[in-house]
């Protein structure tokens, strides 16, 4: 009789243990680790495409003291060029409006750099500012910026100025 009961305790026990095992096997942790993208990266390429559009020359916004300062903004791509001639002192300025096209149908646009470069004559006689509030460029949607180009030093004859403006976009979903 002893030995029986001591056979049906051990049994129990194999049997607990037994399903202790197989409890802890079935219920480890999973991790998948990995990188998941919610569409065809060539398709956001091909619809999500932020250019620049011209500009113009804002003679009321400039401080032309001659009256000669002449300026134009061209750039249907990613790169726009601002070319300004007839700065004669220091302080004159001359502000131009950049227009930026989101020709995107499905893709918000967020400008996340821009970098202005100056291609003309030397850096030195320029100060080059731009004004930009941030904001997201809607699908189909255009956004102006503005660019300020001021004379730092009186040079010895008129100076002509060419820049270049680089920019940077990313697409931002739009419910």
């Amino acid at each position: 009789m002893k030995k029986n009961k001591l056979l049906v305790v051990l049994l129990v026990i194999v049997c607990v243990l037994s399903v202790s095992v197989g409890f802890a096997v079935v219920s480890q942790n999973l991790e998948i680790n990995g990188t998941a993208t919610s569409g065809d990266e060539t398709a956001l390429g091909e619809n999500f495409k932020v250019v620049f559009n011209n500009g113009s020359y804002n003679k009321t916004a400039s401080n032309d003291t001659t009256g000669d300062i002449t300026g134009t903004v061209t750039g249907t791509t990613t790169t726009a060029t601002i070319t300004c001639s007839g700065m004669t002192k220091k302080g004159e300025y001359a502000v131009f409006n950049v227009v930026i096209k989101n020709n995107s149908t499905e893709y918000g646009a967020k400008l996340k750099n821009f970098v202005i470069t100056n291609t003309g004559e030397n850096n030195e006689y320029y100060e080059i500012t731009y004004n930009w509030d941030g904001s997201t460029i809607a699908p189909n949607g255009t956004a102006t910026m503005t660019v300020k180009i001021e004379m730092l030093i009186t040079p010895n004859t008129q100076r002509a100025a060419s820049f270049t403006i680089d920019l940077v976009a990313e697409a931002v979903e739009v419910k």
